[in-house]
């Protein structure tokens, strides 16, 4: 690929009529462009900043959009639009905001009308917010915008019609999907035989097994809780708070069943609902200096399983344009109301992506990290409020993402690294580090969880299924029924009469009648397994899945 200069590339794109040209976008604001399917390239200009979506208008082969994507604070920072005006690229035109006062802070899908509707939409331009944004319609070139689609907060995508311009649809990460018939005037939800959607993250209360809360990466503003065992689902809404990536995280606290927490993704704030996720009048900004400006997510929060009040808070805080990927640790003494950072290691740590409490003595707690910068796992011996290296020696523990603490004796703590060697196993409390006889090597693993009960059980959420451990990682074994072949994403557990009850999270398939996963298509001798959350227990001799679903569309 020669002329390509800039390598931190963030968009590229076909042009829609020419199919050996290229388009493509970094996050330094440069376009380039390649007629030869992408041997050679050619710079182009910089029109903006940070490119984050470009689009060619269809109507106009010579029309080239971008926009991009900026770090959020307070106040907003404004977010730039800009077309090109000429063959060549090198003259633009700043788009005016959609709001009219500069706050539309967030990334804009670029959308054009196909040209089968006709040449009166050769103008037409639809901007889909994400992150909570408005959505907008100009039909002058993006000279003056219109509110668009109102009702929908969570929008990912927008679908035309290829013949009907008065049809169109978008996709919504919060309720689905919807339909307009007479050219956004009015939507409708449609999402017959669309079953559910799949929590990236999943809380179970203590001493209440028959309630979970699950969250589900959207940008709509609130969080499900599920109750009856799950057969009952309702949406929570959580006025500010932003659920994307890989969801926010959720805790029920372990001494005061109705308090619930739940992180904000973008601002580093933690919500407090003392009724049960029915109000949420505490919201506290976790972070201080040097974090300010900076888009943080809190990856981990955990409560102090001896201490009420007491929790640790892991952050990921992206700063300096995007150049700079930071971890940090905070600790709160009184139920999240003040918050205050526990690193004294000497040395900037990578992002903090899990926090566990040892079984066998809860003031040691470990957390790990994953990615850039030095830290690996750490490891505290006064309940969080100090931390030191841990590890140090295997390089595999720089980039853990799950940590699994075995709730009954030997009390071994697992954890996940993604950096290829698969699973670690430690049997003295973090001092010292091997690899699992069985470290699931060739999965996809999105969760380690250990089971409350003696022996406990070591549970994978797997992109390829759920397995389960019974010997320590010595051996592995799909879960049992179909959830042993479909893509788990999430994991909870919690006790209740004796009993052991697991929660996952799935986005689904179809599953062969010989137990082969089957995605993306169709198989009449199959089984459909909806997305959403299942509940895996114990009934006398037998044990089954039993399917919960999380509607998005409930009341």
């Amino acid at each position: 690929m020669t002329g390509l200069t800039d390598t931190q590339v963030s968009e590229l794109i076909f042009h829609p009529t020419a199919p050996l040209t290229m388009y493509l976008g970094t996050t330094n604001g440069n376009i380039f462009t390649s007629v030869d399917g992408g041997e050679s390239w050619s710079y182009v200009a910089q029109p903006i900043r940070h490119i984050r979506e470009m689009a060619v208008n269809p109507f106009d082969e010579h029309t080239l959009w971008a926009s991009e994507f900026v770090i959020p604070a307070t106040p907003p920072t404004v977010t730039s639009t800009a077309r090109s005006t000429n063959i060549s690229h090198t003259t633009w035109i700043t788009v005016p905001y959609p709001g009219g006062d500069g706050s539309y802070s967030s990334p804009q899908h670029i959308n054009f009308p196909p040209v089968s509707w006709s040449e009166s939409f050769s103008q037409t331009t639809y901007l889909i917010g994400l992150d909570g944004e408005p959505s907008y319609v100009s039909n002058d070139d993006g000279q003056a915008w219109n509110p668009f689609a109102t009702q929908i907060t969570s929008g990912s995508g927008l679908a035309f019609h290829p013949t009907l311009s008065s049809m169109m649809y978008i996709g919504d990460m919060a309720q689905g999907v919807w339909r307009t018939t007479d050219g956004g005037t009015s939507w409708q939800v449609v999402n017959q035989g669309l079953t559910a959607m799949a929590p990236t993250r999943l809380a179970t209360v203590p001493g209440q097994p028959d309630i979970v809360y699950g969250a589900i990466p959207v940008t709509s503003e609130g969080i499900y809780k599920a109750t009856q065992g799950g057969a009952k689902w309702t949406f929570l809404p959580i006025p500010g708070v932003a659920c994307w990536g890989d969801g926010c995280s959720v805790l029920a606290d372990p001494f005061t069943p109705n308090r619930v927490y739940v992180t904000d993704q973008g601002y580093g704030k933690i919500f407090r609902s003392d009724d049960g996720g029915q109000t949420w009048p505490h919201s506290v900004k976790i972070i201080h200096a040097p974090y300010d400006g900076c888009l943080v997510s809190t990856q981990a929060l955990e409560a102090d399983p001896q201490n009420p009040g007491t929790l640790l808070a892991g952050i990921l805080a992206v700063c300096d344009d995007f150049t700079s990927w930071e971890g940090d640790i905070y600790r709160s003494t009184d139920y999240g109301e003040t918050w205050m950072t526990t690193l004294s290691i000497g040395q900037v740590i990578s992002p903090v992506t899990d926090i566990a409490y040892d079984a066998l003595t809860p003031t040691i707690v470990y957390a790990a990290t994953n990615s850039n910068n030095a830290g690996g796992m750490l490891k505290s011996m006064d309940g969080g409020q100090t931390w030191q290296p841990m590890g140090e020696t295997v390089p595999a523990l720089d980039f853990v993402q799950s940590i699994a603490v075995e709730q009954s004796s030997p009390y071994r703590v697992f954890v996940w690294s993604s950096h290829g060697d698969g699973l670690y196993v430690s049997e003295d409390h973090g001092t010292s580090w091997a690899q699992a006889a069985a470290p699931l090597l060739d999965k996809d693993v999105k969760q380690i969880l250990c089971t409350p009960q003696h022996p406990s059980f070591l549970y994978a959420a797997t992109s390829d299924g759920l397995y389960r451990s019974m010997d320590g990682a010595q051996g592995w074994e799909r879960a049992s029924g179909v959830l042993g072949y479909v893509p788990i994403y999430s994991l909870a557990t919690v006790t209740a009469t004796g009993r052991v009850i697991l929660y996952a999270g799935t986005t689904g398939g179809y599953v062969e009648s010989g137990q082969t996963q089957v995605l993306g298509s169709v198989n009449d001798g199959g089984t459909l397994v909806n997305a959403g959350v299942y509940r895996y227990t114990t009934h006398s001799t037998r044990e089954v899945y039993l399917p919960l679903v999380v509607k998005g569309y409930l009341p």
